[in-house]
């Protein structure tokens, strides 16, 4: 993880924020359980990060010395129901710019506003708070007000609670992968390392970002590094998610003249600690039921015969679960390697022209639906399998299956004794929504955020937030922005962070 220390600090004062009451001086701090009064402490002086949702906020005097811990706690908005962005750092994971001063760095600030910031401190014999304005610029960037210009089907319900406040867009636009947007719409972070491609995940703390063969890591206070580089080792171009995996993070990469076929397993410094070949596990398999893998297994040639979007770990059956948009879902032992069960449209070619991989397929019991070019599969807490069904038929498979005109998540209970699936829950909209790529689900706590990220063939994103009864908490539809400002979109938690 990288350092706070070190980081380029602006040389004037912000003379706006001091207008506007940032410098508290003398602070209200409390006093020392002694009856001696606390020595004053002051803030010196609040300037802005790379983005106007990071601020650096400097306190001074000889209490300082004393400090062991910092915390803040960003205000949400008037009326609003989101917990407000707060964090405690210990003293060692802060910076000084002079003696007896300490710099703490704010994040998830209002771009565009006035911000009520809570600081409080303890030490040796010393506790106390104290409040900051911070006056932030707007967000300088060329899609900020489509993301601003949302339009509120069904405005944030107050009275329907969620049990999360934040999620992260999965954006590679606008040159800030990714985009953190609060539960009332409002952007709230961004990422600062560029581009890179569509691959992302939140861990320990910080966002991780995949860029051509390189992961790199942006902290919240913005700064970035670079964590790996997997060029030598012939992957290069982190397509699609990066995923939770058995000990790390599951990234689909791709590797020499196979595409979007291969999952690698790293830890949070980039080690490698596993890797699965889609392409030998099917030929394995296919092989071993006496068949000719040639026409569906297509290596070599950059042909994307599998396009894996999504994977994730199943505990319970130390399996992985991966999504081929083009074939079908599949479980995977985790360290066997070897096909458990398919669960997919059998229209399509892996069904019809293999008996070797038909003898995996999942049974659909009652009147379940089988998921077409779906997304984003994850296990829920009652483990069962839960994914974003686009509906949209194969592109590089003959056939090609079927093909529905709208889009919705679904989840299933997986039996792979008897060998069925049984879908136990959906959301379709009214099959009203047609979202043919990219998109997403998920649930946090009972709560699920429904990402449809190519409504209309890629002209609009719409957002949903669901409570544990199903009930719409909010729906935004951001006109003009395509699946590129956000093909997936998971809830993250930036409240009551710690840095040790």
């Amino acid at each position: 993880m990288s350092s706070l220390k070190n980081l380029p600090r602006a040389p004037i004062f912000n003379a706006l924020a001091a207008l506007a009451g940032c410098i508290a001086a003398p602070a209200g701090f409390a006093q020392a359980p002694s009856t001696a009064a606390a020595p004053t402490l002051a803030i010196t002086s609040i300037e802005p990060g790379p983005t106007p949702f990071v601020s650096f906020v400097t306190i001074a005097g000889p209490a300082v010395d004393k400090i062991t811990s910092v915390a803040f706690s960003v205000v949400p908005k008037a009326s609003s129901t989101t917990l407000p962005v707060s964090a405690t750092y210990a003293r060692q994971r802060l910076t000084t710019a002079t003696a007896h001063t300490l710099i703490i760095p704010v994040f998830g600030l209002y771009a565009n506003r006035t911000n009520t910031v809570r600081l409080t401190y303890s030490g040796h014999g010393l506790r106390g708070s104290v409040n900051a304005l911070i006056v932030t610029a707007p967000w300088d960037n060329s899609l900020a007000d489509a993301y601003a210009g949302k339009t509120d089907v069904v405005p944030r319900n107050n009275t329907i609670r969620l049990n999360f406040s934040f999620f992260m867009l999965k954006a590679w636009a606008g040159g800030t992968h990714p985009v953190v947007m609060d539960t009332d719409g409002e952007v709230r972070w961004c990422g600062t390392a560029g581009p890179g491609n569509q691959g992302s995940i939140y861990m320990q703390n910080g966002f991780y970002v995949g860029d051509n063969s390189l992961l790199r890591r942006i902290e919240l206070d913005g700064s970035a590094s670079v964590v790996a580089d997997y060029s030598a080792l012939g992957y290069w171009d982190f397509h699609h998610n990066i995923d939770p995996g058995k000990t790390g993070m599951l990234i689909g990469i791709n590797h020499d003249a196979d595409i979007e076929s291969e999952i690698i397993e790293t830890d949070a410094s980039g080690n490698l600690l596993n890797s699965w070949n889609l392409a030998t596990i099917l030929e394995d398999a296919i092989v071993a039921g006496g068949e000719d893998p040639s026409s569906f297994v297509r290596t070599g040639n950059y042909d994307d015969w599998f396009h894996n979007n999504a994977a994730t770990y199943w505990k319970a059956k130390d399996s992985l679960v991966v999504s081929s948009r083009e074939n079908f879902v599949i479980g995977i032992g985790y360290e066997t390697k070897e096909i458990k069960w398919i669960l997919g449209d059998t229209n399509k070619a892996w069904f019809q022209n293999f008996q070797s991989l038909r003898k995996y397929a999942l049974t659909l019991t009652g009147n379940s639906i089988a998921p077409i070019g779906q997304h984003a599969v994850s296990i829920t807490a009652n483990g069962q399998l839960m994914l974003f069904d686009d509906g949209l038929p194969s592109y590089n498979q003959s056939p090609a299956g079927i093909s529905r005109d709208y889009s919705a998540p679904r989840r299933y209970t997986i039996d792979d004794k008897k060998m069925e699936a049984t879908e136990v829950w959906n959301f379709e909209h009214g099959q009203a929504i047609y979202s043919p790529i990219c998109s997403s689900i998920y649930q946090d706590n009972g709560s699920f955020l429904i990402d449809y990220a190519a409504e209309n063939w890629g002209q609009d994103i719409r957002l949903l937030g669901l409570d544990n009864r199903g009930r719409t908490a909010f729906e935004y539809v951001f006109n003009g922005l395509n699946w590129s400002a956000g093909w997936n979109a998971i809830q993250i938690h930036l409240e009551n962070l710690h840095f040790h």
